[in-house]
């Protein structure tokens, strides 16, 4: 299969991994109504949540935006004199939150997985930067991991969080459920959603749904 990001690749193999010590998890104590007419030892829901704060990647970035952004408005400050010395001041200011967003998501956001049976639902927060998504069980061919190079930008600490989840759909598409994970995060999380999904060792639903 190919994939729209450069270097993007599916893993042959997805190994079985206890839960990362970052990952909570919360596992309903109800049990899932049988399957296909068989009995069912799996929990009805499970919760996943995860805090990204991946400081090495991205508090140097933080840290260095918003020094030049005040070092920036200090120099504006003292040079420009008049009535709209107050604003000028605020713009290198504004342009350096806007510039750090990225990186102040990075740290204080989260990610939270709720899947049972009749599909998956994932949200990010409390900054707003990714989507919400959604994937019906009936709509599902299959769950993949894939890893890419990593995107680490030239004086940035390189991320070892280049992996991802994908679910391959019946309409055709094939989009990311969850991305920047690592190696020992999609492993867990893609068992942890087979098992609750009633998917194959390979994470492919059966031709029926």
């Amino acid at each position: 299969m190919d994939f729209p990001r450069w270097g993007e690749r599916e893993l042959d193999f997805v190994p079985v991994v206890e839960a990362p010590q970052e990952i909570e998890v919360q596992r309903s104590e109800a049990r899932a109504s049988s399957y296909r007419g068989l009995p069912s030892d799996r929990p009805a829901e499970v919760r996943l949540r995860w805090r990204w704060f991946d400081f090495m990647r991205y508090a140097p970035r933080v840290a260095i935006v918003g020094g030049v952004a005040g070092m920036a408005a200090m120099a504006v400050n003292r040079i420009h004199q008049g009535p709209w010395r107050g604003w000028l001041t605020l713009l290198p200011v504004a342009v350096g939150m806007l510039l750090a967003f990225p990186g102040i998501v990075g740290l204080v956001n989260g990610t939270q997985v709720v899947v049972d049976p009749t599909g998956l639902s994932v949200t990010h927060g409390p900054l707003p930067k990714q989507q919400r998504v959604h994937v019906p069980r009936k709509a599902l061919i299959r769950l993949l991991v894939t890893t890419k190079p990593s995107d680490a930008s030239p004086g940035i600490a390189p991320s070892s969080h280049d992996f991802a989840v994908r679910a391959q759909l019946r309409d055709g598409s094939c989009p990311i459920v969850l991305d920047h994970l690592s190696r020992e995060q999609a492993a867990f999380l893609f068992h942890e959603l087979v098992m609750v999904l009633h998917l194959d060792g390979w994470g492919r639903a059966s031709a029926d749904g």
